[in-house]
């Protein structure tokens, strides 16, 4: 999903599909690598606190050429407002290229 794709998500969130609350999955975001595996795991960790996002299993892989990295977790979100703060803060994060 490109930060388009969670504009529109977020905009028509509900209309198509109904989440049932608290929902838990894999979440997966892709990031160019002009920031350190570091910078970007805890940018990532910075935003689920502030969202207040239950998260484990919080793990990193590197593209084949190292241009890109994929920081995923499981996380839990409780509620739409809490999904919606979520997504909002993660396409802030510098680097984002996809989350889902």
């Amino acid at each position: 999903m490109s930060i388009k794709n969670i504009n529109e998500n977020l905009e028509n969130f509900g209309e198509d599909k109904k989440i049932e609350f608290p929902v838990s999955y894999a979440m997966k975001a892709i990031f160019d690598t002009t920031a350190g595996q570091d910078v970007l795991q805890r940018n990532l960790e910075l935003v689920l606190e502030e969202s207040k996002v239950e998260y484990s299993n919080f793990k990193f892989r590197k593209s084949t050429k190292g241009n890109y990295v994929t920081l995923s977790a499981d996380i839990v979100l409780s509620d739409k407002d809490q999904f919606e703060k979520f997504y909002k803060q993660l396409k802030l994060l510098p680097g984002l290229k996809w989350a889902v």
